[in-house]
């Protein structure tokens, strides 16, 4: 199982999250939506699960994507949302929330 490494608020965990789930789910399990995070539960409506990711691949943003992080105040170059990232390999990322 890839191991997902979660930054927030100067601390760092880490997760084990089945390969093909969606990254939001290894913020649940860091307890990250006790904070807010993925409060849509992961419908590409709120941007709480908004992550800057350090290492990892993933497949290109999509426009609805794109969108929904152009309405954050700040965004950055590797921005992207937890509930778009498909996890099949470890990967770092920093909860910008």
């Amino acid at each position: 199982m890839p191991k997902v490494v979660i930054s927030s608020k100067g601390e760092s965990q880490s997760v084990e999250l089945r390969s093909g789930l969606r990254m939001i789910m290894a913020g649940m399990q860091a307890g990250l939506d006790q904070y807010g995070f993925g409060d849509c539960g992961g419908n590409l409506v709120c941007a709480t699960c908004h992550v800057r990711v350090k290492s990892g691949t993933f497949p290109a943003m999509k426009l609805d994507e794109q969108y929904l992080l152009e309405t954050l105040p700040v965004i950055y170059p590797d921005s992207r949302l937890a509930c778009q990232l498909i996890v099949t390999e470890d990967c770092d990322v920093e909860w910008v929330g």
